[in-house]
């Protein structure tokens, strides 16, 4: 029989006293949980002692199943406990221990569930004591969101209804949704201490007293460094340095001494430009010997006070926030009880009160022995108030968990009751246990993870030094007990950095992963070793922001894998293609879901073909895709003359009848049978098949069938009902598992390492171990005493005061901490092999070596632990050490389109062979393959992987761009009969052929901020600013917080192209920056860097003639047909300006480009061609074009552009050439780079172009 250790043996047999666990990973947790249950029923240990131990076997009474309550904290851990118990029980009973016979019956009906159910069953119990219906039903998690946020919206139009002055104060601050989304919040935590809105302020309100009066000390300190300056500086000698900065100190100093001796410490506009002056009075050197300490104490004062500053309403502010919670949570109480519904903080709520009351507690517990928790570090104080509740009557505790693997913050468990109640129990003689014999990793993973993470966690004093934070948890070295094995662990680092080194650092772990697998790995089975699977593999994922990397690496390595519980399940694209036909049939007037359904492969629509039924009038009033939606039959008919292809007219015939089938369906089918129909009927899953990670696909859409199914089993029959669940997914983002694919499981689990606590693999690949560490930004904090601390809106150098920012450093501790628990929950999971994965650039000169404090990721973790914080010589010293860790380095060459064609040679050009147009959810490759030449190929696929990267990245605003960006049977632009292109387009393509490329062909993001791998932050597109437009913009601030080129140019353009001339230009502006929600700070620099720009402008030729004009049209859009030597061109766009004025017709294009009056000249030349296509479209729909203007607001110069009919004949000529061009070309080298080497330098694609590259070695 297995014998426990001697620690196990300490957990199991102490029966008398109250015991914690601390159970390190891998320690035999759950083995010793299920040995202490049988204990406790035997009345003594059921199992021989460790052989080392010869002590006596403690006895107690033995107990009933009844009498200990077990408490887990997911349904899954429950049901595996009682599996275990019971078949532990059953081993006993067939060994001879016949009088447990009874026992079995009793455990189906005994108390070990999660908390929630437990509090449930209380409540139930004592339904007229707790105030609840007897038959009350418990909310699950979105539908009590949707109700809180009902009681939100509500209760805030009641406040703003009402006018409580507090209550404004916020929304004035925050804004309607942002004060409601901060109070929502607010409540949530509030309402896991059990803490109301009132109780909040009263802390709150004497924290704030407290600071006023910390101020006072503050100013005084601050008034006595100053006059120390003043005293000080008559010792400085008039021919130093610093004499005359000293000189203007003093001669300001009376007025500022007198303006601080009145101030209270609230920040106005005026005080925040006097806390800037401040600062600048500090010397950023040494100071000079004459002035002593008086400016390091100059310094310290300052500091003192912008920590100690408030806004000015701020107690007015926090007031409102509590109170409209209060409100909120009133509305949601009564909307609860006419529900008659709980949900699950009320549980726990309800509960603990229930326990309060003395009678109740008495009976309840009356015949309770033993209280077991598992996972005891995930709890928050309500819970462990709960238990002490339960231990009233003298039973006895037994928790188990592990604060270095608490990480559940983000859900309000607090590693800190862990630690104190273990503290309590020994001093109250209990008994506290480490578990830290490990027995799933194999010795060479478990030696490696003592060797990181003692340094980084800190391994235990034994009482030394004073006991450290409750939130700190040192280290414990695990103990390895496997007979080794092979394993390993392996560190690849990548020399790179930014896009390039991410992508290589993908595929190599895809790589690795299908060497390992492929060359015949092994890892340990039953019997000794045998070949490793892809199913005993696991990608862990410290967040999921990247996860669509390492996806697209392991299709294009060909390895299968799966995604466990990802929130992204409702946005693959296959499931959001079913549920915009579901949207579609559900509602004829949503454009945006016929569109998608359209366009996806159900039914697989060209671009060009929604353009033409777009521009198409339809029977009634409707125009295009409208009366096309209303009344699909009836379109049909009336359709034959559309120059629609033949696959198109298909298609939009085939979408018309089955979607007015699908609606007649719908009014009587359960959403269950119409999404099977729906799939059976398009033969969705067949097209799915054929495409890249097509199985698993096709098994999402099964999984989705299926949850359609369940849904009627809660009484969401109709599709309307299953379409607003759906909705609360997506909104809540829940997570919904991926469907597994067959075949035996064989496929690496994708997760991240939140969702792999409590299990294990035994091949483990960890990449992305150099993600900065992000500490959360919330816009509250609550101090140590429970008071509000809020941050303002703005983004400035004072959004966040002195009180908030002190308290958020404590936050930031706390998080970091968890990254430390984190990382070791990573590394633990692994049983025989261990991979990790880390991008970042070998350093070209010497740098200070990293502290673990300095640290910024994981990455750097490792090279402290490793290498004594310096990356240049870790690959020899790891080597060195040959502690069974090899550290591979794996250089990328310079210019990033190189590495990725370097580092991804096994990649073969992957677009996925369409067997019908429009039908792949791919990129669609061209049919003329053999045209390509080698380099091009290898670049095509790199484009086309960056592009499906980034744009499967798109999951913070959804999947609205367009995912089929090469239409088949001609080049980028589509058909050969007609395609459609925009005037600033053509621009693009003007100024630099490839970047046109990159932009319109590939449809690639602007690389340079959509891949931002220093932030952390996640792939999306984003807007791509004018090539043209300069990057200067003034203080430095501005540019970290947001105020970018593009944003400082579309605020000037909006301003001008819709200031009237009726109120002054800067109420205009301000009505601008209002809408960019550029205020505070940030917006009063903003304004005051484009005012006199601005000014300019309305005191310019150009505002005088406007405000004499008797028509003007502002933003007029276009949309024209031009017949070109060979085909049809649809061109559109939109107008800045047209203005009559007179008797003469004017067209005006504004450019917000910083720019020198010199410089304006080539300007005119490159933005030429776009405003005669303008002049032309203004002629064809309104009136001749007498006069056109480019107008330059940075240096307030208005230049011509010549629009008469031979310029405008010449221009388009040039723009069919250029289309016809365009159309033909889909090659990469068709596309030159420019010769203008300064666009470059603002080109967003420079990180993958090689025309970059030559610009910087030409200099």
């Amino acid at each position: 029989m297995l014998r426990p250790t001697e620690d196990q043996w300490r957990a199991i047999t102490a029966i008398r006293s109250d015991v914690v666990v601390t159970a390190g990973a891998g320690s035999g947790k759950t083995w010793v949980l299920t040995e202490r249950y049988a204990a406790m029923l035997n009345g003594r240990p059921t199992l021989p002692p460790p052989e080392e131990t010869d002590a006596p076997i403690p006895t107690g009474a033995p107990c009933r199943p009844g009498e200990i309550i077990a408490i887990t904290f997911t349904e899954a851990a429950a049901a595996d406990m009682r599996r275990k118990i019971r078949a532990r029980l059953r081993q006993l009973i067939e060994a001879g221990e016949t009088r447990l016979l009874p026992y079995e019956e009793e455990l189906e009906t005994a108390p070990i569930s999660t908390i929630h159910s437990y509090c449930a069953s209380l409540i139930r119990r004592y339904p007229f004591e707790a105030g609840v219906d007897p038959d009350f039903v418990v909310l699950d998690e979105p539908e009590a969101r949707r109700l809180l946020r009902e009681s939100a919206q509500e209760a805030l139009m009641e406040a703003l209804k009402e006018e409580e002055p507090a209550v404004r104060s916020a929304l004035l601050v925050y804004g309607e949704a942002g004060a409601m989304d901060l109070v929502l919040q607010l409540g949530a935590a509030w309402r896991e201490e059990d803490r109301t809105g009132a109780e909040v302020w009263a802390v709150s309100r004497d924290a704030l007293a407290r600071e006023a009066k910390r101020w006072l000390q503050v100013r005084e300190a601050l008034l006595e460094a100053g006059r120390r300056m003043v005293e000080d500086g008559q010792k400085v000698s008039p021919t130093t340095k610093a004499y005359e900065k000293i000189t203007r100190f003093t001669a300001s100093w009376p007025e500022m001494e007198e303006a601080l001796a009145s101030w209270d410490g609230r920040v106005t506009e005026e005080w925040e430009e006097r806390l800037r002056r401040l600062d600048k009075e500090m010397w950023s050197g040494n100071a000079p010997k004459a002035l002593g300490d008086a400016v390091a104490k100059w310094k310290a004062a300052v500091k003192a006070a912008a920590e100690t500053v408030q806004a000015a309403d701020l107690p007015h502010v926090t007031e409102g926030l509590c109170r409209l919670w209060e409100r909120v949570a009133q509305r949601y109480e009564k909307k609860k009880a006419g529900h008659r519904a709980l949900d699950y903080t009320d549980l726990q709520l309800r509960a603990v009160r229930l326990l309060e009351d003395s009678e109740v507690r008495r009976h309840w517990t009356a015949s309770l022995r033993y209280v077991m928790v598992d996972e005891f570090q995930d709890t928050n104080r309500l819970q462990a108030r709960l238990v002490g509740l339960l231990l009233d009557g003298g039973a006895r505790l037994f928790v188990v968990g592990d604060g270095k693997q608490s990480i559940y913050r983000f859900r309000g468990a607090d590693v800190s009751v862990f630690v104190e109640t273990r503290r309590q129990v020994q001093e109250k003689g209990g008994v506290a246990v480490s578990l830290r014999h490990n027995f799933r990793s194999q010795g060479p993973i478990l030696d490696f993870v003592n060797r990181v993470l003692g340094p980084v966690m800190g391994e235990s004093a034994n009482g030394e030094n004073a006991a450290p934070p409750s939130f700190k948890i040192e280290y414990e070295p695990l103990v390895p007990t496997r007979e080794k094995m092979g394993g390993s662990v392996e560190i690849v680092h990548i020399d790179s950095e930014g896009l390039a080194g991410r992508l290589v650092e993908a595929t190599e772990a895809a790589r690795w992963i299908q060497r390992f697998v492929e060359s015949g790995g092994t890892v340990g089975g039953e019997s000794g070793l045998r070949p490793a699977r892809y199913g005993d593999v696991a990608m862990l994922l410290a967040v999921s922001t990247h996860l669509p990397v390492y996806e697209l690496a392991l299709q294009e390595a060909g390895v299968p894998y799966r995604i466990a519980g990802s929130r992204n399940f409702f946005r693959r694209q296959e499931v959001r293609d079913l549920i915009q036909v579901l949207r579609w049939v559900y509602d004829p007037g949503d454009e945006v879901a016929m569109i998608g359904a359209l366009r996806s492969p159900l039914f697989g629509m060209s671009d060009d073909g929604l353009t033409i039924i777009a521009l198409a009038t339809g029977r009634g009033k409707e125009r295009g895709l409208l009366a096309f939606s209303a009344d699909p039959l009836g379109w049909v008919d009336g359709s034959r003359k559309l120059p629609l292809s033949p696959w198109d007219r298909r298609a939009a015939e085939d979408a018309a009848r089955q979607v007015a089938k699908w609606r007649r369906r719908a009014a009587w089918e359960s959403a269950g049978a119409l999404v099977e129909r729906i799939v059976d009927e398009t033969g969705i899953v067949p097209t799915l098949l054929q495409t890249s990670g097509g199985r698993q696909k096709a098994e999402n859409v099964r999984r989705f069938i299926e949850m359609a199914y369940e849904r009627e089993a809660e009484g969401r029959v109709s599709l309307s009902a299953f379409l607003s669940w759906i909705q609360w997914q997506i909104e809540d983002d829940t997570d919904e598992e991926e469907a597994r694919v067959v075949d035996g499981d064989d496929a690496v689990t994708v997760m991240t390492v939140h969702q792999s606590k409590g299990l294990e693999f035994p091949v483990v690949v960890l990449p992305d171990l150099a993600r900065p560490f992000r500490s959360r930004r919330e816009m509250w904090c609550m101090d140590e005493d429970g008071a509000l601390a809020v941050k303002w809106p703005g983004v400035g150098e004072y959004a966040g005061f002195g009180w908030y920012e002190r308290v958020r450093e404590g936050e930031a501790r706390k998080d970091r901490e968890e990254e430390m628990r984190k990382f070791y929950v990573a590394l633990t999971r692994a049983r025989d092999h261990l991979a990790l994965f880390g991008t970042r650039k070998l350093p070209s000169k010497k740098k200070d070596p990293l502290t673990v404090d300095t640290a910024r990721s994981w990455f750097d973790w490792l090279i402290c632990s490793l290498a004594q914080g310096d990356l240049s010589g870790a690959e020899e010293l790891v080597g060195r050490a040959g502690e069974g860790v090899i550290w591979t380095r794996v250089a990328a060459p310079d210019g990033a389109a190189g590495s990725i064609d370097a580092a991804r040679p096994q990649l073969k050009d992957s677009g996925i062979s369409e067997e019908r147009p429009g039908k792949s959810p791919e990129v669609i490759e061209s049919p003329d393959s053999g045209a390509q030449t080698a380099d091009g190929q290898a670049k095509g696929a790199a484009a086309r992987l960056i592009h499906h990267i980034l744009t499967l990245g798109n999951t913070e605003g959804g999947w609205d761009r367009e995912d089929f960006v090469i239409t088949p049977g001609g080049g980028p632009l589509g058909r050969p009969e007609m395609a459609t292109v925009s005037a600033s387009r053509l621009l693009e393509y003007d100024i630099c052929p490839r970047r046109y490329y990159y932009h319109w062909t590939l449809r690639l993001p602007a690389l340079d901020q959509a891949f931002d791998t220093a932030s952390g932050d996640g792939l999306g597109e984003q807007e791509i600013p004018d090539p043209l437009m300069g990057g200067d913009q003034g203080p430095a601030e501005m540019e970290r917080v947001g105020w970018s080129p593009l944003l400082r140019g579309t605020v000037v353009h909006r301003v001008c192209e819709r200031w009237t001339g009726a109120e002054p230009i800067l109420d205009r502006l301000d009505q601008v920056l209002e809408e960019f929600r550029l205020t505070g700070p940030l917006g009063r620099r903003a304004r005051e860097e484009v005012r006199e720009e601005l000014l300019r402008y309305a005191d310019g030729e150009l505002s005088k003639r406007l405000n004499r004009a008797q028509h003007v049209w502002s933003e007029w859009p276009f949309y024209l047909r031009l017949q070109g030597a060979q085909r049809v061109w649809d061109l559109h766009g939109q107008v800045d300006k047209i203005f009559v004025a007179d008797g003469r017709t004017v067209v005006v294009d504004f450019k917000t480009n910083r720019t020198a009056p010199e410089g304006v000249g080539a300007l005119v030349d490159h933005y030429r061609l776009q405003v005669q296509l303008y002049a032309w479209a203004v002629e064809r729909n309104l009136a001749p074009v007498d006069e056109a203007y480019l107008y330059f607001t940075d240096p307030g110069e208005l230049a011509p552009v010549p629009v008469d009919p031979g310029n405008v004949r010449e221009a388009l000529e040039r723009v069919d050439a250029r289309l016809n061009h365009l159309s033909r070309e889909w090659r990469l080298e068709a596309y030159p780079f420019t010769e203008d080497l300064s666009m470059c330098r603002v080109c967003p694609y420079r990180a993958i172009c090689p025309g970059f590259a030559r610009g910087s070695a030409g200099g």
